[in-house]
């Protein structure tokens, strides 16, 4: 499969000192542990220069009342919709340039319908790391997407077994030394390039824009579409802020239900102990011919 794409308009983000949030909350649950239960929701706010500044504020999942409950196909897209939403969650927690969490296969499947708060996805499933093709899981998940009309990131709650057994920390510790120790700031086009070779060097830094936009994958995603990261077209890395790394990326996002490819500009932190912070994310203009090809 070949891809078409088109140039990213670099736009100048401004200064996390203007008091833009973080993508980060100071609720993040601890790493290491087996078993994990997190929620929250990304928010936006819209500010000059159609900058998308992120929180993510923890919140528990609304009980409803007694709904009829539908089992799904396990294989067929609503489920698969629902795990990949986890899966974006749960990257915003535990991703880094050394490790990847995708989806391996999903055992079960219901869904509860609501008219006031959204529909609701109960899912069993099993996750991979990228890297290591090391199995997690049982995983389980309740995703809950708002209502029709309503703007805001699925709600999400979820555990899973054998997180701490991927341990990247001594290779994270390395790479982050790398890059600070380093006389110049790493700069990177294109990745992968056009027929989908990536040099082995580039991958911890691919992974560290995939941690990165799968906050935004997860605030973009609702129940028509389906999200994954083309390419990372630029690469600039900045001067570091006390014991962050920080980054600029340029991120081509491909929604595979409507075959969009869509552009976002993205500024974020990086340190092993603190994990990604995005500071901001700037949806760029679609490109005229901006869907892929086969």
């Amino acid at each position: 499969m070949f891809w078409c794409f088109c140039a990213v308009l670099v736009l100048a983000a401004p200064s996390p000192a203007q008091g833009s949030p973080t993508a980060a909350s100071s609720g993040k649950p601890a790493r290491g542990t087996d078993m994990l239960a997190a929620a929250g929701r990304l928010t936006q706010s819209i500010q000059k220069g159609s900058q998308i500044s992120l929180t993510s504020p923890s919140s528990g999942i609304p009980e409803e009342a007694a709904m009829p409950v539908k089992d799904l196909n396990p294989a067929h897209y609503p489920a698969r919709r629902a795990a990949i939403v986890a899966q974006h969650f749960l990257n915003t927690q535990h991703s880094s340039p050394c490790k990847l969490f995708l989806l391996d296969a999903i055992s079960s499947a219901t869904l509860q319908e609501t008219e006031e708060k959204g529909n609701k996805y109960k899912l069993e499933f099993s996750l991979k790391d990228a890297v290591s093709n090391q199995s997690v899981g049982p995983c389980s998940a309740e995703v809950q997407f708002p209502s029709r009309g309503e703007e805001g990131a699925p709600l999400v709650q979820y555990s899973c077994q054998g997180l701490s057994a991927v341990n990247t920390t001594d290779q994270e510790e390395s790479f982050y030394r790398r890059l600070r120790d380093s006389g110049s700031l790493v700069t990177a086009n294109d990745i992968p390039d056009s027929y989908g070779h990536m040099a082995p060097e580039m991958k911890p830094l691919w992974r560290l824009g995939a941690a990165a936009a799968s906050f935004i994958m997860l605030k973009e995603s609702n129940e028509s579409t389906l999200y994954n990261v083309a390419q990372v077209t630029n690469i600039m890395q900045q001067e570091s802020e006390g014991d962050q790394l920080k980054f600029r990326y340029h991120i081509l996002l491909h929604d595979m239900v409507s075959q969009e490819i869509i552009p976002w500009v993205l500024l974020f932190t990086w340190s092993p102990a603190e994990g990604v912070r995005v500071l901001s994310a700037e949806k760029q203009p679609r490109c005229p011919h901006g869907t892929a090809s086969s």
